[in-house]
Formats: C-alpha cells, structure tokens, sequence
C-alpha cells in the first residue's frame, strides 16, 4: 500500500492511491472470493490514522520495523524481506504504477512459481462488499483454476513475428499488438522480436535510416509483467537460446515487400539474429488474416516476417491496458509533470513535423503552422481555461518553435538531440506518458506517435475519448488569421532543401 510521495505524485492518476477504506473494500473483495481471512501489510504509510483505521477494519500483521536511525542496508534488508513476504502470499494486492509492487510481481512470478491470476493492482474502488459475500463461494481446499495464460503456455506453440526494417517503434508496437491479437485467438505462445532502434534520415529527406540500427530486448521498453497477465510471452534470444539441437522454426511465412521464393530447409536472418534454422519458408500473403488455415496449421514454431500488419483501434483499446512502458518512464514523466505543472491542469499537443512537410502536404488538416496550432490551442483554453501548455514535437526548425512558444508558451522535456538510440527511444516514450497524463489533448492527423498517445490516454490513464482530439482544418475566418499571422513558411523551405 504505496502511501507518503505518492499522495503528492499520484493524486491526479485514477486508481493509484487508496484510501484506507478503498483498500479495505478490495481485501473483502478478495477475502469474499478465496475464503482466504490472514492479511498481510507491506507499507511506506506514516499516517498512524489511516493505519489504524486499517487495522480495525481487517487486522493486518506487519513485519516489526526498523527504527528511524536504522543504516540505510538495514531498511534495504527490511524492505527485501517484505518482498519476499508478499511473494510467498497465496494472493497479492499491489499500487499500480509503483515500482516496488512490479519487483513483488515479477518476484511471484520467477521465484515462487505463482500464476498471474493471483496478483493484481489496486484499481478504482469496488463497491462495499455485502457481509453475506465473506462466505466462501467454493471449497477453497481445492486448487485454484490455472489461468488463461499458464492454460496457453502449457500447449507448446509458439507464434514468431518480425516487423518490416523501415518501421520505427511505435508501428513496431501496433504490430506487436496485431500478432499479440492473433497469438490469443491461435493460443500460441507470443515471441517478441527485439525493437529495432533507428535514425531519423537526415534533414532534407525522409524515412529512416536502416544501416546502424541497434536492437534491444523488448524488456528494456516495455514491462512485460504486466503483458504476461495477459497472455503468455517469451523474447526472441530467450527462445532461440531454448531450442535443443535439431529444433527450428517449421514455417516462416514472408510478408516483406522485395519478394518470396519458397525454399526447403535454411538459414535465414530474423530481426538482426543471423543463421536461424528455418525447416521451410512459405509465399503467402494474407495467410495472417486467415484465421481458419491458422488455426489447421500443425507447426509447432510457426513465424512471420516483414510485417507491417496493425489491428483496428477499437480492438487494440482492449488490450492496451497490459502493453505498457517499463516503469522508469511513469517515474520520469510523473516527475517532470510535477516539477513543471504541480497540480495545475495542462493541455499537451504532438505536432508532427520533418518528413510530413513533405509526405503529407497534400493532405488537408494534416500540417499545422506555428499560428494554426497556437489557434487550436486557444479554443481549447477558452473553452476549459487550461493556460500550461506541453508540446511534444519532432520540429528541428527554431523559427517555427519560437513563433509557437512566444504564441501560447509552450514547454518541451528536454534531451540531447544527439543521445544515443535507446535515449531517444526512452525520450519519446517519456513524452507519450506526458501527454497520456494531460487533462487535454491536440494530436497530429495520420500519425502514428499521436494514435499511441490516444491509446495511452484512454487505456492506461483512463481519460474520456472527449478530452482528445486531432489537430484538422480551421474555420475559414480563423484559418485566414493563422495564416496571415505566420511569418515562416517551413514546407516551402523544406521543400527548397531537397
């Protein structure tokens, strides 16, 4: 029960902190369903009130704690030790967002061998339970169901995906929930691909440049305790290094755009990994989207590669909610919003820039002058009185970014345009949580940076679809206005560097 810094860091995020009475309804709520009656208590809460309020309402023990004078090793120990406590407990109760309950849930998981049904995260609180409802529901003698995940993993199928090299992280993200989709509806297990980390082509030109793309595990990004609770998952390396000798992967299925010229047994380069025994590659296209044939298929390792595959957004919404970053990037963004805006209210915007000057001009609504986006973000403070505005944006033109920061007095999270790869990914990660915990929202049309934020919005901080929105056209008189007021042209400058 995650309590002190919290109650200031935390107290706009939905479902983080629980008071005492919250807490106590979830324990019911557990206790009513399991039979279970003995409570443990693992908390940073200094609040002699709450806590005895607690301990009237379900008696919890505690470990006996170390003074205030206690050595800095002796509170690690204590805190060690209560890990380790709540790892060995046959339920858990944990504070989302909290570090330290993801280190009790990977710590259930790995070293005391207990299903992901068993743990979960505090959430917005339940209802009173009826005292009726503290009657046991089953015999509670009997061993627990094995959860939909374990059920999966047990089968012995696995479901291998590469994504397209000229994709950068967020589409490889939206493919991991394509194949994440599909591995559910197959009851294969997952295997993830190492991101691939890529640079932006250099001003004047578009894309990405592919030479010097670094690969890091997907655990690096994104935390994959909480994508386990839903489905089961095992990274590329791990599950090429568990293969025994004579063991391949039976089918891969190439999707990529430069041909397919079916073979018998090879080796075959897969995201970045060199040499990787394929027993046969297949030419069929849309054969992911043919869930019957997939479903027939009996290779035990089946694989695609070159995927640029993405699932529809009102799916994807589902299952948002367990593909979340690593916790490092909550802690980031959560201090930087608390040392930049406190408790005041912000209005975050994505202004998509650089290669969309060029690859979506002919595209109404899409590109937003400096003075069009300082008018978008007017209307929103006239309408809600928001003044703190963040923007997150790819822009590399000085003039533009001055004329929107003198315009509405932006701020931006600041890094170093030339840190390395897994910095900048972190940097844009960092970004998205700050604009998922903005009260309002102006994105970019068609991309995808700002479909990710959306999703995170809605999934992750449980804002209202109303409170987001996509940047399109003005109304003629206030179009009119932007325009006359912006002194830069940046498409046509883009445009004269190539």
């Amino acid at each position: 029960w995650r309590r002190t810094d919290f109650l200031l860091v935390r107290r706009s995020h939905p479902g983080v902190l629980q008071s005492a009475s919250a807490l106590t309804a979830h324990v019911r709520r557990v206790q009513s369903a399991t039979g279970i009656r003995r409570v443990y208590l693992a908390t940073d809460s200094d609040d002699q009130a709450e806590l005895d309020q607690v301990e009237r309402a379900i008696d919890p023990v505690r470990h006996s704690r170390t003074d205030s004078a206690a050595s800095l090793l002796a509170r690690a120990q204590l805190a060690n030790v209560e890990i380790a406590i709540c790892g060995m407990a046959s339920r858990f109760l944990g504070t989302r967002t909290s570090s330290y309950t993801l280190a009790i849930l990977e710590e259930r998981s790995a070293i005391f061998g207990h299903a992901t049904d068993t743990s979960e995260e505090m959430q917005v609180e339940p209802p009173p339970a009826p005292e009726a409802a503290l009657i046991p529901s089953r015999d509670v003698s009997e061993a627990p169901p094995a959860s939909p995940a374990v059920t999966v993993g047990r089968t012995g199928m696995f479901l291998v995906f590469d994504v397209s090299p000229l994709e950068q992280l967020n589409k490889q993200r939206r493919a991991l929930m394509f194949y994440l989709d599909l591995s559910m509806r197959l009851q294969r297990t997952l295997v993830l691909p190492r991101a691939r980390l890529l640079r932006r082509a250099p001003p004047g030109s578009v894309g990405v440049q592919t030479s010097g793309a670094k690969y890091v595990r997907w655990g690096e990004i994104f935390n994959l305790t909480h994508l386990r609770r839903l489905h089961p998952v095992v990274e590329l390396e791990s599950f090429l290094d568990s293969l025994a000798p004579g063991q391949q992967i039976d089918a891969l299925v190439e999707l990529g755009q430069h041909g397919c010229v079916p073979t018998g047994a090879v080796r075959v380069e897969l995201n970045g990994v060199r040499r990787v025994p394929v027993a046969e590659t297949l030419c069929a296209p849309g054969l992911q989207h043919d869930l019957h044939t997939l479903g027939g298929m009996p290779q035990r390792v089946l694989a695609f590669s070159g995927v640029t595959d993405q699932l529809p957004q009102a799916r994807a919404i589902t299952l948002r909610p367990n593909v979340h970053f690593v916790q490092a990037t909550y802690q980031a963004a959560s201090q930087f919003v608390e040392s930049t805006f406190g408790a005041a209210p912000f209005l975050a915007i994505h202004w998509r820039r650089t290669d969309f000057l060029l690859v979506r001009r002919s595209q109404p609504g899409v590109l937003q002058s400096a003075q069009q986006v300082a008018t978008h973000v007017r209307r929103i403070q006239d309408a809600t009185g928001i003044r703190r505005v963040f923007l997150a944006t790819d822009s590399d033109d000085q003039v533009e970014l001055d004329e929107l920061q003198q315009a509405v007095g932006t701020v931006r999270f600041s890094s170093r345009a030339d840190a390395p790869l897994l910095l900048q990914a972190a940097r844009s990660n960092i970004e998205i949580a700050i604009c998922g915990m903005a009260s309002r929202f102006l994105g970019t049309k068609t991309s995808s940076y700002t479909l990710a934020i959306i999703e995170e919005r809605a999934a992750v901080f449980g804002h209202d679809s109303s409170t987001s929105e996509e940047m399109g056209l003005l109304p003629p008189a206030s179009r009119v206005a932007a325009e006359e007021g912006s002194s830069t042209q940046p498409a046509q400058r883009f445009k004269a560097e190539l």
